[in-house]
């Protein structure tokens, strides 16, 4: 995908930064393998993680750009497109141990009454 992304973006082609042709096969191989190995407990705590991960990515790109547009700091951490990818990481992971650790609260309480 980073030779794809060179030569798009050698050749200005592409409209937006996430939009390459490799996405596809790879999202799809990456979610397959995933998948198959679903008889180690560690790999249902990845498979969650990523699956909260593919939900929530959006939604963290909705909020950075709120916060951004509100503190009027657009130039700052919208534009630089590597500080814009560290923030979209930064608050999907964030809001994903926050959930996992509020639904192991939920379950264990359930458990113990």
């Amino acid at each position: 995908m980073g030779i794809e992304g060179m030569v798009l973006y050698h050749f200005s082609m592409p409209k937006h930064t996430s939009m390459y042709l490799f996405l596809i096969p790879a999202a799809y191989f990456l979610f397959s393998w995933m998948m198959s190995n679903n008889e180690k407990r560690e790999n249902i705590k990845i498979r969650n993680w990523a699956t909260w991960l593919y939900i929530l990515h959006p939604f963290s790109i909705v909020v950075l750009r709120l916060i951004a547009k509100i503190t009027k700091l657009e130039s700052w951490l919208i534009q630089p497109h590597l500080i814009n990818y560290i923030l979209v990481i930064l608050i999907t992971l964030s809001t994903i141990y926050i959930f996992e650790k509020g639904m192991e609260k939920i379950y264990h309480d359930k458990k113990n009454t």
